[in-house]
């Protein structure tokens, strides 16, 4: 039977991937809070992982759950051309190899951000951030000859460019990772 309109089945889908997102964001501001605990600097902000650095982590967990997903969906797609064609290497470096690389290193950001407080944590977020999004995504466009897209290469880059700004700028993100010469 063809569906043309409203697909419940996708909407279920899309929630449930929502539902995790919030758990999993509450319990990483709640890990978060345990690292920052008994830190007397982070009063203006009821603890460390809140506000726009918890809009922010949610973002990056945003980033590397659609790199899951993405991921998932290549490998069960394209697993019997890789594996079966004769050409199929190529397969798995042009589609595989990027969506990995990218929810490992968002993953990386993530749990930099949330379980180490040094002074080099929002420089090196940054640079994960950067070689997750347009950085993993450039070998396949110049191996391949593929057009960059919006998807796979102007959102993570409005993401790394956003991110870096906040990670550098942000007098809550210097507070907390003692960037800004405060110590705990």
């Amino acid at each position: 039977m063809g569906s043309s309109g409203f697909n419940w089945q996708g909407w279920i889908g899309a929630a449930i991937l929502i539902g995790l997102l919030f758990v999993l964001v509450a319990s990483l501001r709640q890990s978060a809070a345990r690292v920052d605990a008994g830190r007397g600097d982070l009063a203006p902000w009821r603890g460390g992982m809140t506000g726009l650095l918890l809009g922010f982590l949610a973002l990056v967990v945003l980033m590397a759950f659609q790199n899951l997903v993405l991921l998932t969906v290549i490998v069960s797609t394209l697993w019997r051309p890789i594996v079966e064609i004769p050409g199929g290497s190529a397969l798995f470096f042009r589609y595989v190899v990027p969506a990995a690389a990218s929810f490992a290193l968002y993953s990386a950001a993530v749990a930099l951000l949330v379980w180490c407080r040094r002074t080099w944590v929002p420089r090196a977020a940054a640079l994960l951030l950067w070689a997750a999004g347009p950085a993993a995504a450039i070998p396949s466009f110049a191996l391949y000859g593929v057009q960059p897209g919006l998807i796979d290469f102007g959102i993570p880059s409005a993401v790394a460019f956003v991110g870096t700004f906040f990670l550098f700028f942000s007098r809550h993100v210097k507070t907390l990772y003692c960037a800004g010469g405060s110590r705990p």
